[in-house]
């Protein structure tokens, strides 16, 4: 199991510095498709740590708060769904 959890934060890791890469170059369809597969990945890696819903959605919108605030690509539904 550590070996699938690390390799699943690698991937995440890859997935948040895409998100931010896209916002960056103003690439506004790489950020939707970079920011969608960070909500699932991130919340499965939380989940699989914590083992616990609320906390997973609390670390999972801490993280993704982190990775696009201030992000110019960054829509206010995207904002409001990363905070939730």
């Amino acid at each position: 199991m550590a070996t699938t959890t690390a390799a699943r934060a690698e991937l995440t890791a890859s997935l948040l510095t895409a998100l931010v890469e896209a916002a960056e170059a103003g690439d506004r369809e790489r950020f939707d498709e970079a920011f969608d597969a960070c909500v699932e990945r991130v919340y499965g890696l939380a989940w699989n740590v914590l083992r616990n819903r609320e906390r997973a959605e609390a670390v999972t919108a801490q993280v993704l708060v982190d990775a696009v605030k201030g992000a110019p690509m960054a829509s206010p539904t995207q904002r409001a769904r990363a905070a939730k």
